[in-house]
Parts: C-alpha cells; sequence; structure tokens
C-alpha cells in the first residue's frame, strides 16, 4: 500500500506523485484505489507504469508516475472523468 495524489487524470490515463522507495523500479504493473468524496464511492484501476520522475523536496524524494490505464477500464472512472471534461470545456 502506497498513498500517492493524482496530478492529471483522462479516461486512459493518470499522473501520480507519491514518495519514493527503491521497490517501485521493478514495478510495471500496480493496481490504484482511488477515493471519491461526493457521491462517495472507491475507484480500483489497473495502471502500466510508462514514466517515471524523481523530484526531491526538502530531502525528500518523490515519484511522478505517469501511467497508462489498462483495460478494461473502470465504469465510475469513465463517467467521472467526461463529468469533469464536460464542466471544464463549458
Amino acid at each position: 500500500l502506497q498513498p500517492c495524489s493524482i496530478i492529471d487524470a483522462s479516461v486512459h490515463g493518470i499522473q501520480i506523485i507519491t514518495p519514493y522507495n527503491l521497490q517501485m523500479q521493478n514495478i510495471e504493473n500496480f493496481k490504484l484505489k482511488i477515493d471519491f468524496e461526493n457521491p462517495e464511492e472507491n475507484v480500483i484501476l489497473s495502471a502500466h507504469k510508462i514514466h517515471t520522475r524523481l523530484n526531491e523536496v526538502n530531502g525528500r524524494t518523490f515519484a511522478s508516475i505517469s501511467c497508462q490505464l489498462l483495460d478494461p477500464i473502470n465504469f465510475s472512472w469513465k463517467n467521472r472523468i467526461i463529468s469533469i471534461i464536460e464542466i471544464v470545456t463549458k
């Protein structure tokens, strides 16, 4: 279990930031559990790591990880992202 925050998201991809540890170097595919508040819902996404960039802040190393979401993509995730895109483009 690794805490993370979403930096960028789309229907088919996501970028997260998380504290870095050496075990992350060998991981290519992983699961993301996203907790939404309104309405309350948990979404599990399967992701494939495409690119990792390391950032150091106050002596701590963080990883920015760009990922492709693997099929099948969670239906609730698709609906939430499409709703956000519709709001932003209006």
